[in-house]
């Protein structure tokens, strides 16, 4: 009943007429119930989108890391901490242009082993056909964590690199291409 009451729209919906306790209770719990359905239906439907988006990414988007490189500190060009530093290319091999796009890549060592991941955002036009080269991602190198050890260390020829992506948004809209 309390959650029912701090809801601030209790008041507009309740029904208007004289109500025991009880009646009170089970509106509000049938309320709750009808929230929760609501809920559901609506994360279901997202999923179902993302499901969708994330198959055509995974068809039409190629993410290449082009280069690996470690920057040890440098005062004179005033980098005062060590990063390595990774640069990305996105190819667009679909029909559609992307306008923006995230997801996770992972980079693996010869066992399967997990070395290093990380969640990477582009927003901008990538249009068919085309390849967009991003300038190089820095990361803050720490010496104490092993996974900056490992992916400072292992070449860059020596790792499998996987892109999973996990949105996306289209220029067009869903359905079919039109030209």
């Amino acid at each position: 009943m309390l959650a029912a009451a701090a809801d601030t729209a209790f008041a507009t919906r309740a029904p208007k007429d004289t109500m025991t306790i009880t009646d009170i209770l089970a509106w509000a719990r049938a309320e709750a119930a009808r929230k929760r359905q609501a809920e559901t239906e609506q994360s279901a439907a997202e999923r179902a989108r993302q499901d969708l988006v994330r198959r055509e990414l995974d068809s039409t988007l190629v993410v290449t890391v082009v280069n690996k490189a470690f920057l040890a500190k440098d005062p004179e060009q005033e980098r005062y901490e060590d990063y390595i530093s990774l640069a990305f290319a996105y190819r667009n091999k679909g029909t559609r242009t992307i306008n923006a796009f995230q997801g996770d890549v992972t980079f693996f060592d010869a066992f399967g082993d997990t070395i290093y991941s990380a969640h990477l955002k582009v927003d901008g036009p990538l249009r068919p056909g085309r390849t967009l080269r991003e300038p190089e991602r820095i990361i803050r190198y720490n010496p104490l964590r092993t996974a900056h050890q490992r992916l400072r260390n292992t070449p860059l020829s020596r790792m499998k690199v996987v892109w999973e992506s996990t949105d996306g948004i289209f220029a067009q809209p869903w359905g079919p291409v039109t030209s």
